[in-house]
C-alpha cells in the first residue's frame, strides 16, 4: 500500500471548484514587505465579487444569531462548525483565484467538502481554548462562560475581579500558549479543502508555514485589525462588510505564497 503525498495535489477537483494547477509544495518563508501585498490583494478578492461578499456576510451573521437563540445545541453547534465555514469560505476565494464568481452557496460550501475533517478541527480548537482559559483563568472563566452575574460569584472570582492586574497577566499568559495553536489551526481549513490534506498534517503542515512567517503574518493581521477598528467606528460598524471579506481572503493569498507553487 503506497502513502499518500501530502504536496501533492489531489487527484480530483473538489466540487467542480478547480479549474488552474494549485499543487501543493514545502511551505516557504516570503518577505515582510509582502504584509502590504496580502492586504491589496484581499480587497481585490473582496472587489471582484463585492455583492456576493456582502451578502454572505449577512447571511452568516443571520444564521449565527438565529442558532446562538437555541439553548446548548445552538452553542454546541457553532463551536462544532467554526471551520466549515472558513473551509466553504476558502473554497469561495479559490472560485474568484480561477476567475469563477463567488456565490452564496460558498457560505455552506464545507458542508460538502471535508466536513468531518472540518468539525473535528472545530472541536479540537474549542477543546483546547477551554483547557487553556480554565488553566489560566480558572474560576473566572468558567462563569463568563456562563454569563453569570459577578454578584453571584464565588469569594475566590470575586478575588480575581478585584485584582485587574492579576487577571490581565492570566489572559497573557494563555494567548502565548495558545499561539502555536493558532498557528497549528490557521492555514489547516484550507489545507484540508483546496489540496485534500489530512487533520493531522494540515496541523503540522500549517505550523511550519505559520513558524516560517510568523512576523509577517502577526504584523499583517495587526495592521487589519487596526483597520478594522478604525474603519467600524467611522462607519458605524458597516465598514465590517468589506473588512470581514478581507480577513478571509487574506487567509486565502497568504496560503497560495506561503504553500502553493509559484506557477498556479
Amino acid at each position: 500500500m503506497t502513502e499518500s503525498n501530502p504536496y501533492q495535489a489531489p487527484e480530483s477537483e473538489l466540487h467542480g471548484e478547480s479549474k488552474t494547477p494549485f499543487a501543493l509544495t514545502t511551505p516557504r518563508a516570503v518577505s515582510i514587505g509582502r504584509c502590504a501585498g496580502w492586504i491589496g490583494d484581499s480587497f481585490g478578492y473582496f472587489k471582484q465579487s463585492p455583492l456576493s461578499w456582502i451578502l454572505i456576510c449577512i447571511i452568516g451573521f443571520v444564521v449565527m444569531m438565529v442558532v446562538s437563540f437555541i439553548p446548548i445545541i445552538g452553542q454546541l453547534f457553532m463551536m462544532g462548525t467554526t471551520y466549515v465555514w472558513i473551509g466553504g469560505l476558502m473554497l469561495g476565494c479559490k472560485a474568484l483565484h480561477d476567475g469563477q464568481e463567488l456565490k452564496i452557496d460558498h457560505l455552506f460550501a464545507g458542508f460538502k467538502s471535508k466536513v468531518g475533517p472540518l468539525i473535528g478541527l472545530s472541536l479540537l480548537a474549542t477543546g483546547i481554548n477551554i483547557l487553556v482559559m480554565v488553566v489560566t483563568v480558572g474560576p473566572l472563566f468558567l462563569q463568563l462562560m456562563m454569563m453569570g452575574d459577578p454578584t453571584q460569584m464565588d469569594a475566590q472570582t470575586q478575588e480575581a475581579f478585584s485584582n485587574p492586574m492579576a487577571l490581565a497577566g492570566s489572559f497573557v499568559i494563555a494567548m502565548l500558549i495558545m499561539l502555536p495553536v493558532t498557528m497549528a489551526i490557521y492555514f489547516a481549513p484550507a489545507l484540508m479543502v483546496l489540496n485534500d490534506v489530512s487533520l493531522i498534517q494540515a496541523l503540522k503542515l500549517s505550523f511550519m508555514g505559520s513558524l516560517k512567517n510568523i512576523v509577517t503574518i502577526i504584523l499583517c493581521l495587526i495592521l487589519v485589525s487596526i483597520l478594522f477598528t478604525i474603519v467600524a467606528v467611522i462607519t458605524l460598524g458597516l465598514g465590517a462588510l468589506v473588512l470581514a471579506p478581507m480577513m478571509f481572503a487574506l487567509m486565502f493569498v497568504a496560503y497560495k505564497d506561503i504553500f502553493i507553487e509559484t506557477n498556479a
